[in-house]
Formats: structure tokens, C-alpha cells, sequence
């Protein structure tokens, strides 16, 4: 049951990656780019993960779709989010969904931005 679910929410999350990565326009808006981050999810503590983000331009907003392992449960959460890329570095809010509904987190992480 485990690793149908885990197939299941690695299927998801590529797909919303390649969502993101399809709507996204590529004239102005630079490329899509990846990173890993540690995000605190209020009322489940820290989490570790890799993100998409829209957009590899420093100084701007992204969408964010990422899978994040919550260390104290031992469970995936696959979120969607926001995030502010600023010289390397970004920060987001998300919103992670599953089997045990809804909940909020904040991360950071490196991100390989341009100008």
C-alpha cells in the first residue's frame, strides 16, 4: 500500500512540475529551475525537498511545486507554493496536500538564479 501511494505522489508531483514548467513563458521569464530546501510545516516540523520553481531570474517571484520528506512523521508531502528568488538563495510559502489534508510551511534553500 506504502509504495503505491509513493508512486502515486511521485507521479503527481512530476506531473505538476511539468505543468509549471509548460505554462510558464520562456520570453522574459527565464527558465524553470530545480533545488532542494528545508521547509518548517506548521503543526509537523521540519521537512527536506526539491522544488521546481517557474522561473530562474534573480530578483523575482516563482511558482513552486516541490515533495518534501517530513522527518518526524516519516511521510511525503507534496506541495504547490510561491517563492522569492533573490542571488542564489530562495525563500517560499506552501500549501501541502495528501492523505492527511491540508497544511502551511515555510522554506529556504539555494537555488541556482541569473540576472
Amino acid at each position: 500500500m506504502r509504495k503505491i501511494l509513493l508512486g502515486s505522489v511521485v507521479a503527481l508531483v512530476l506531473g505538476m512540475q511539468a505543468a509549471v514548467a509548460q505554462a510558464v513563458p520562456k520570453s522574459s521569464s527565464g527558465d524553470p529551475t530545480i533545488s532542494v530546501g528545508v521547509t518548517w510545516v506548521f503543526g509537523r516540523g521540519v521537512a527536506f525537498g526539491a522544488k521546481v520553481f517557474s522561473t530562474d531570474r534573480s530578483g523575482r517571484g516563482a511558482v513552486s511545486a516541490g515533495l518534501d520528506y517530513l522527518f518526524t512523521e516519516g511521510t511525503w508531502r507534496p506541495n504547490l507554493g510561491a517563492a522569492y528568488l533573490q542571488d542564489g538563495a530562495f525563500v517560499d510559502t506552501s500549501i501541502g496536500f495528501g492523505s492527511d489534508g491540508f497544511d502551511f510551511g515555510v522554506g529556504i534553500g539555494p537555488v541556482n538564479t541569473r540576472k
